[in-house]
């Protein structure tokens, strides 16, 4: 296997260069959900030019935009739904197809 970009022996070992934080001229922002406040969706507040406010875009870049968040890729994820997962499965739900394409 090899580096697809100059063709060197892939290295499995070698040190992971991931580009985090901020992205210019935005912020990271979370709106919680009404009915589940826990549940964040990510969105990107970006700034207009000549003083128009700001406008809200979906961000879908993970933690890895969150200035909050370190990020160790060994690591993987946080098991975010973890507890729902548990909470399913404990009220008995947690057999078989969960998914809407079920119904």
């Amino acid at each position: 296997m090899t580096h697809e970009q100059d063709g060197s022996p892939w290295n499995p070992s070698a040190e992971i260069e991931i580009t985090t934080g901020p992205l210019p001229g935005s912020r990271k922002v979370y709106l919680e959900g009404s009915r589940h406040p826990e549940l964040r969706v990510p969105c990107r507040e970006v700034e207009l030019d000549g003083g128009s406010g700001s406008l809200r875009l979906y961000d879908s870049s993970g933690p890895y935009t969150d200035s909050g968040t370190s990020i160790d890729v060994r690591e993987g994820l946080r098991p975010l739904r973890e507890e729902w997962i548990e909470a399913r499965r404990r009220s008995g739900n947690g057999t078989g197809n969960v998914t809407q394409m079920h119904y």
